[in-house]
């Protein structure tokens, strides 16, 4: 059954009994909130993954919409220190920082990234506004919300790279919306990672990559995953009966090519939310006082 489930989280693409070699998981916590680090070293963890070699940590926000200020401003500092923990990873200390919203702002569940984009602050044209007075922001941020190429006829990488080359980033930080092979997981987990991304791969609509190496420059994510496909839901509940030989008919069924995406019945509401503590984090993370 494995091959119809459907996933962008690097916890759910393993079963920890078989990552002896090639992945390494620790799980640990941050302010009560737990964290799940997965590093993915070497090809071999690669290929039991399906997932770039890289570091990838998964957040574990819960139902944060539901939430008060204050909980809320707890997680968004946790993310803020996954974060930075990424960025230390970086060769050279970036300064010059694009921040990328993916998908499709009118459509809800992926609206995400632009939602984060919306909420964060331009920094990197104030050096150009008023050259006689220093830049009281130590990072150059450039924000962009490029749509989707149903909407621009342009793919989201030649957007992103062109426009990285010409405000000379180094380094883009990619927003956008997941899938997820866990109801639990649906909306209540923030994936970070430094491998960059691929737009539109959890709903099966693969287009190019958003990597150091597309770009040329150092690339994180940050997701939630805020659908799940329905032979996953399927898949789960099989599980959950302990039926492990899916029958014939169900089968047919699942590759009739009539799946679709499910998202929680308050996803507007949740994904206003969640957008407002990513923003905050990233926010926190670029502070004057932070990645010195």
């Amino acid at each position: 059954m494995k091959k119809y489930y459907r996933t962008d989280l690097a916890c759910e693409s393993f079963l920890p009994e078989k990552s002896k070699n090639g992945v390494i998981t620790n799980l640990f916590s941050i302010n009560g909130i737990d964290v799940i680090k997965t590093v993915i070293e070497n090809e071999f963890g690669e290929k039991l993954t399906k997932r770039k070699i890289g570091t990838y940590l998964t957040v574990y926000s819960g139902r944060a919409w539901l939430f008060n200020d204050y909980e809320k401003q707890k997680i968004a500092h946790v993310v803020a220190e996954n974060l930075k923990s990424l960025l230390s990873l970086i060769e050279a200390p970036p300064k010059n920082i694009l921040i990328v919203g993916l998908g499709n702002r009118f459509i809800t569940a992926d609206a995400l990234g632009a939602l984060c984009i919306d909420k964060l602050t331009a920094t990197r044209h104030l050096k150009y506004e008023n050259k006689k007075s220093n830049n009281p922001f130590k990072y150059e941020i450039s924000l962009i919300a490029p749509g989707v190429s149903g909407q621009t006829g342009i793919e989201s990488y030649e957007i992103v790279n062109n426009i990285a080359t010409v405000v000379k980033a180094n380094c883009i930080i990619v927003i956008d919306s997941l899938a997820s092979r866990s109801m639990d997981r649906l909306c209540t987990t923030i994936q970070i990672s430094n491998t960059g991304i691929y737009p539109g791969s959890g709903i099966g609509n693969i287009k190019k990559e958003i990597s150091k190496s597309t770009t040329g420059v150092d690339v994180l994510s940050i997701g939630i995953p805020t659908v799940i496909d329905s032979s996953s839901l399927i898949c789960s509940a099989l599980k959950a009966m302990e039926i492990k030989k899916m029958p014939k008919e169900l089968k047919e069924l699942l590759n009739n090519g009539k799946g679709c995406f499910v998202s929680l019945k308050d996803t507007d509401v949740i994904i206003e939310s969640m957008s407002e503590i990513i923003s905050s984090a990233i926010s926190i993370a670029f502070s004057n006082n932070n990645l010195q």
